[in-house]
């Protein structure tokens, strides 16, 4: 799926606002095909891959590509591209140095100032040393410019959105009908990611753990036989047109033994308390605390983060923590998943799902309710 012309417009015209404001002349963007970082690159040019992209204040952004992708039809199947991304083949060929790729364009445009890298964390030192060497001033970090203009999604996002999330609803049901004693960690993933795929998930993220009532998760399958009074955990995350929603759950297997009730009454406390909390003007970090406050007093550790805005990339910009001072806006979104563990490695219990904050509050995407 992809986006439309509107679309491409309203996000490089958001970026120029602020290179604007900022008094920047070209931002290097950089991004790794992965689910932490491939945002800021997919956001540009509504493609997944990696690389570095130069964007200028004026004109097309210029993406460096391998000769074949470059000639190959598949960059523009559907979407608008051309009209607004200069793709351009590697300077050397099929490998690429992107140090001559950018260095290349830089001289090209006579770019010595006002200059900004997108994705700092990203950047290679080769890279970064070449073009604070050939600036005459210092280059800025300006990752900030593409984090706040993915803050608050669009319309077209939101749909993206929303089909991811259906798609998770859609793979937890079938691992409703296949979870059973005896099922490996393997079978459940396969299925997962069969149905994800087959229905226009582009990638995805599933981290599983199968053995006991834990959340020691692995990001691929390790072996794990589901077993009687445990819990299969995955945290489900399609992304349909780019965008994740991420469905996290323990499903029970069986009868829930004593102590797994018992993390789940805990969580069951805290994900009330930060799901009520949801809305605009909720700043994250009071929902963190609050959110660990009942299971912590029921003796339980929070180890893990209580979730993390969510769209282009999986952990979006931010995660729900004590100390992050983000306000919630409407047209956020995040996924909530705080958890109760007896101690580290041990019997753990959590769920949640991806929310979009509201004019007056918060709206879940999944159609599951875990609390009843």
């Amino acid at each position: 799926m992809t986006i439309t012309a509107a679309e491409y417009q309203a996000r490089h015209d958001r970026i120029r606002e602020s290179m604007r404001n900022e008094g920047l002349e070209l931002l290097i963007v950089a991004g790794r095909d992965d689910i932490y970082s491939r945002g800021n690159m997919r956001y540009i040019t509504d493609l997944a891959g990696a690389g570095y992209l130069v964007f200028p204040l004026e004109g097309k952004p210029i993406l460096f590509m391998h000769p074949v992708q470059a000639a190959s039809p598949k960059p523009g199947r559907g979407r608008p591209i051309n009209d607004f991304v200069d793709i351009q083949v590697y300077a050397n060929g099929a490998y690429g140095d992107p140090v001559l790729d950018v260095m290349n364009e830089l001289r090209r445009r006579g770019t010595r100032s006002g200059i900004g890298f997108v994705g700092i964390a990203e950047i290679g030192a080769p890279v970064f040393q070449a073009v604070t060497e050939y600036a005459t001033e210092p280059v800025r970090d300006a990752t900030h410019i593409l984090r706040e203009a993915r803050l608050i999604k669009t319309p077209e996002m939101l749909e993206y959105s929303r089909t991811s999330a259906r798609l998770a609803d859609e793979a937890y049901a079938i691992l409703k009908d296949m979870a059973q004693p005896g099922v490996t960690d393997y079978e459940l993933y396969g299925a997962v990611k069969n149905h994800l795929f087959k229905n226009g998930s582009e990638y995805s993220l599933e981290v599983i753990d199968a053995e006991g009532a834990k959340m020691n998760f692995t990001w691929a399958p390790t072996g794990e036989v589901l077993q009687e009074g445990g819990h299969l955990f995955m945290e489900v995350t399609p992304a349909v047109g780019g965008v994740y929603a991420q469905l996290p759950f323990c499903l029970p297997i069986g009868e829930m033994t004593p102590k797994v009730h018992d993390l789940r009454s805990a969580w069951l406390d805290g994900f009330k308390v930060g799901e009520s909390m949801l809305g605009p003007g909720a700043r994250v970090s009071d929902i963190s605390r609050a959110m660990k406050e009942p299971i912590n007093a029921r003796g339980y550790l929070t180890p893990f983060a209580q979730g993390h805005a969510i769209g282009l990339d999986v952990v979006d910009g931010w995660a729900i923590g004590d100390e992050t001072n983000v306000v919630l806006q409407p047209g956020m979104t995040l996924a909530l998943h705080p958890a109760a563990v007896e101690e580290l490695g041990g019997d753990a219990f959590t769920c949640g799902a991806t929310y979009l904050i509201t004019d007056s509050g918060a709206e879940r995407l999944s159609s599951l309710d875990f609390t009843n």
